[in-house]
């Protein structure tokens, strides 16, 4: 449906060419951020914009019931090169672990909403080795796409 807000822009990275990962953990006055990370590995530049989709998979390989609001309106899109690396940043209110609930390890990351979703596994990134404080009925922001700095 042309003009359709999540319809991927002219010019979509396709989800094959993009090495999807997610780095930089950090945690301030109660928030925790991870930023999310699409490397364009094709021959040609792509665009994206707005928000990637994220699913989000606990520890026993459910899929935790989070919902995803986006930080702001989306910006204009963002022309990445080949080599070129785009961030997003996911933030959280880190819930209680006293009860050992699942905790998730593995995001599921579609670079547009509507694309193949890539597999983004969070071991192996400093603050997060035994997952996110990030529990079922929560609520997860995701900033869009923009240039990595």
């Amino acid at each position: 449906m042309p003009g359709h807000a999540d319809a991927p822009p002219a010019g979509a990275c396709s989800p094959g060419d993009l090495a999807l990962g997610a780095t930089g953990f950090d945690a301030a006055a109660g928030r925790r951020f991870l930023t999310l990370t699409a490397r364009n590995d094709g021959a040609a530049a792509c665009v994206l914009a707005g928000a990637p989709a994220v699913r989000f998979l606990a520890d026993e390989g459910t899929e935790t019931d989070v919902l995803l609001e986006p930080e702001t309106d989306a910006l204009s899109p963002l022309t990445l090169d080949p080599g070129a690396t785009a961030w997003a940043q996911l933030s959280w209110r880190g819930g209680s672990t006293a009860d050992d609930p699942p905790r998730v390890t593995t995001l599921l990351v579609a670079p547009h909403p509507g694309d193949p979703e890539g597999v983004v596994p969070l071991a192996g990134i400093d603050g997060v080795a035994d997952g996110l404080d990030l529990l079922d009925g929560g609520t997860a922001t995701i900033g869009p796409w923009v240039a990595a700095g």
